[in-house]
């Protein structure tokens, strides 16, 4: 749940309706979006998202946005 509304503060509405699921599994955090285009446009930004998401959860190592 801290996770979601963690990546809700960090993403706009856009964003938001077309992320269909956010799971951890060993550390990493995986979130489902339903639109290619965004995919690959969060994809190009992984690295300042990670960024965001760690100040608050730690534990996480990477990010994959399938």
């Amino acid at each position: 749940v801290e996770i979601i509304e963690t990546w809700n503060k960090i993403t706009n509405h856009n964003t938001q309706i077309r992320t269909k699921k956010i799971f951890i599994k060993e550390n990493k955090l995986y979130i489902q979006i339903s639109s290619s285009p965004l995919r690959n446009e969060l994809t190009n930004h992984k690295k300042n998202i990670l960024i965001k998401i760690q100040k608050e959860h730690t534990s996480i190592e990477d990010i994959y946005f399938i």
